[in-house]
């Protein structure tokens, strides 16, 4: 599986056949850390996932598909895009300090009330 902290729509997702719990990991940073950290004939200390304990060993290393990585290059921009449209409310309105004095606006400056 990829390295997808978060389980982006964009990358493949990180998912094992032969125990679902594993995509649990997805969101878990040090799972990901430690996974893809792995040095060959490395094992990881066991690694806690919901109810499971698991131990990996790097079995193969692969080189990324190149095809993978011209498509990235030609998408990053609407996925950048995606994300900070996504992303922009939420970082510039905070609800806590926003007061709405649209109506109180408006009346005065558009109505001249």
């Amino acid at each position: 599986f990829p390295v997808n902290y978060g389980n982006s729509p964009y990358l493949g997702s990180v998912t094992a056949t032969s125990n679902q719990t594993i995509s649990n990991g997805a969101f878990d940073e040090d799972f990901l850390v430690d996974l893809f950290s792995l040095e060959a004939g490395d094992v990881t200390d066991p690694i806690v996932l919901r109810d499971t304990v698991f131990v990996f060993e790097l079995a193969e290393e692969r080189a990324e598909n190149p095809d993978t990585g011209s498509f990235f290059e030609s998408y990053l921009p609407f996925i950048v895009q995606e994300y900070s449209r996504e992303d922009l409310p939420e970082l510039v309105i905070d609800d806590n300090k926003l007061t709405d004095n649209f109506n109180t606006a408006y009346n005065r400056f558009i109505l001249g009330q």
